[in-house]
This record gives C-alpha cells, sequence and structure tokens, in this order.
C-alpha cells in the first residue's frame, strides 16, 4: 500500500512538472516574438539609416538569445558564402526547429528570410514592417490567451496525474 502512495504520489509531482513544462514553453514563446518585434524594429532602423547589407546588419543584433544565436548562425552561413535565404532557411533547421516554437513562428521565420535582402531599401523597410506587425500581432494573441493558458496546463498535468492515479490504486 505504501509503495502505491508514494508511485501516485510521484505521479501526479510528474504530471505537474510536464504541465508547469508546458506553461514555461508557451512564455517562452511569447519572449521570443516580444524579442522578434523588437529586433526587427533595429533592423528596420538599421535598413533605413545605415547604407549597410543585410548580412552586416545581422551581425551588429545582439547574440545572447535564442534569437541572436540564430542570426549569428546565418551570419556564419553567408560569410562561407551561402546566399542569405538559404542561409536563414539553414539556420532554422539547426537552431530553432528543435526549440519549443511552433509550426506558426517558424513559418513566420521562413517567410521573412525569403524576403530579406531583396529589392530597393522602401522595399525592405516595408516588408521588415510587415512581419513584425504580424508578429505582434501573434504576440497579442498570446498574451490575451496566457493566464488561462497557463493555468490550464498546470492544472491538467496535475488533475491528469491524479486520475492516472486513482486508477492504479
Amino acid at each position: 500500500m505504501l509503495l502505491r502512495l508514494i508511485g501516485s504520489a510521484l505521479l501526479v509531482a510528474g504530471s505537474g512538472g510536464i504541465g508547469m513544462s508546458l506553461k514555461w514553453n508557451y512564455q517562452k514563446r511569447m519572449k521570443f516574438l516580444e524579442r522578434l518585434v523588437f529586433q526587427l524594429e533595429e533592423m528596420k532602423g538599421l535598413v533605413e539609416f545605415s547604407n549597410r547589407d543585410m548580412s552586416t546588419i545581422l551581425e551588429h543584433l545582439p547574440k545572447d538569445t535564442l534569437l541572436g544565436k540564430f542570426f549569428g548562425q546565418v551570419c556564419n552561413e553567408i560569410r562561407n558564402g551561402t546566399a542569405l535565404p538559404e542561409a536563414w532557411k539553414s539556420g532554422i533547421r539547426k537552431i530553432l526547429a528543435r526549440t519549443f516554437l511552433k509550426k506558426r513562428e517558424l513559418e513566420l521565420m521562413e517567410a521573412l528570410g525569403e524576403q530579406l535582402g531583396a529589392g530597393y531599401r522602401e522595399n525592405q523597410i516595408r516588408q521588415l514592417e510587415y512581419f513584425q506587425n504580424k508578429a505582434l500581432g501573434f504576440y497579442e494573441t498570446m498574451k490575451k490567451e496566457e493566464k488561462e493558458r497557463c493555468s490550464m496546463y498546470t492544472s491538467f498535468g496535475i488533475l491528469g496525474g491524479m486520475f492516472i492515479s486513482i486508477l492504479f490504486i
């Protein structure tokens, strides 16, 4: 009987941990989108007010976050002779695809990479504004749902563990 109770407690704790993990991934996705909006604003300013190409602009962005590591990977690939769109896709595969990001965010990043560095300065600025607004829309939607989603993930984790524990006892 004691082993069953210990097993049940571990099961509830483990499933609660899974729920907390889902909550933290949701919050990480929100932070990523928030950072992306700020980075796109910075890129837009660099395109508008400096006479630099996109690879030089990417080199000047901060490298301390997941997005920064991604930009660093893209810069390395460009230095090795890869074109910007291919380097961008490669960076998505190598860095972003194995993270907490969902398909929606990965598709946004992929579409952004196809548009960067192409066309005149005004066109690049418009494209950056478009993707910035799209990322901001995703962020605002997630922000509205954050409280209920995070509590739902945690509650379902714990309740799921309790339910399975009751079935085992």
